[in-house]
């Protein structure tokens, strides 16, 4: 089957925020809640809390914090997963820019912006050979970089490969990473440079999101190249002064006009495989067994769970269908 070609992307990736009262009991809240889009039905109620706060609803990465001490009020995370799940259904932005105007308290801790760059016009060999000489100008103070490897009997395989901007306990940082490794894919061409904004930053790029008409694109390029500017030497003493390598131009340049992809989750077809045979195997073996190997009722399950497929799922198939056409 062949596949089409994958565009480079930004993402929203994560998404932490305060609003609404001080509440020990989130049950007045729930229709508010739902009316920004979350699932509260399928949310199980936790009494294990986080950061101070005694219980939370919990679902498919989704985090919503309350009955914490005096005067916190309802805390809502959501990890990468949970922002795929939420836009199956929903547009982070308008989250954002709906928190923005309407809750008057609202207070951003953490927004992360990722950019999948599938293109192959950026590798680590030239980005850490440019930073080894040194050929950078960046506001940071210093920059990390990791390498995961897997060892065998005569050799080593480099499974992941990170490079940190910045403290994480900062406001903002920058970490650019192999995706590909991570998800140990080790043929596919996919770098993700993501940028973490937390408590100022974070408000001020949602304020920034709601009162302007600028891509997503826009505003992640304009930071990134605030920040990080991989260059090549000239005989100029000033190195703020000479010309920004090409392929890093190129990935601004590219990212600027990109709009925020609404990017459901993944689905992954080994994992939905082994939890049918584990949870609905056995089941449908019973019922063939009692109908003394008739497979007709078997086939009117799967008929009639055609009719109800999960949205996500359906997008999945229509995605495979396209595909192969």
């Amino acid at each position: 089957m062949q596949r089409t070609k994958e565009k480079n992307e930004i993402i929203c990736d994560w998404l932490e925020y305060t609003a609404l009262t001080d509440v020990r009991e989130i049950d007045s809240e729930k229709e508010k809640i739902k009316s920004w889009g979350y699932d509260v039905k399928k949310m199980k109620a936790l009494d294990t809390g986080l950061f101070g706060y005694k219980n939370r609803l919990f679902f498919n990465g989704q985090s919503i914090l309350y009955n914490g001490n005096y005067g916190m009020r309802v805390h809502f995370i959501m990890s990468g997963k949970g922002v795929r799940y939420y836009e199956s259904e929903n547009d982070t932005v308008n989250l954002i820019k709906t928190l923005v105007y309407e809750e008057e308290n609202v207070n951003f801790s953490r927004i992360d912006l990722a950019m999948d760059i599938k293109d192959e016009s950026i590798d680590f060999e030239t980005m850490l050979e440019y930073l080894y000489k040194n050929n950078i100008v960046t506001r940071f103070k210093q920059y990390k970089y990791i390498a995961e490897k897997e060892i065998s009997e005569d050799s080593q395989i480099t499974t992941g490969e990170s490079i940190y901007f910045g403290s994480r306990t900062s406001d903002l940082y920058i970490r650019i990473y192999d995706k590909a490794k991570e998800q140990e894919n080790f043929d596919a061409n996919w770098i993700r440079i993501e940028i973490v904004y937390k408590r100022e930053r974070a408000n001020t790029l949602a304020i920034y999101l709601a009162e302007n008409e600028k891509t997503v694109g826009h505003i992640f390029s304009a930071t990134l190249n605030n920040y990080i500017r991989f260059v090549n030497p000239t005989a100029d003493t000033n190195k703020r002064r000479w010309p920004m390598a090409l392929w890093w131009k190129n990935i601004l340049e590219t990212s600027q006009s990109i709009s925020l992809s609404m990017k459901p989750e993944e689905i992954d077809i080994d994992k939905l495989e082994s939890w049918v045979n584990k949870q609905v195997a056995p089941s449908l073996a019973v019922i063939k067994e009692y109908y003394q190997g008739d497979m007709k009722k078997i086939e009117e399950i799967i008929i009639n769970g055609t009719e109800r497929i999960n949205p996500k799922y359906q997008r999945f198939l229509d995605e495979i269908k396209s595909a192969a056409n």
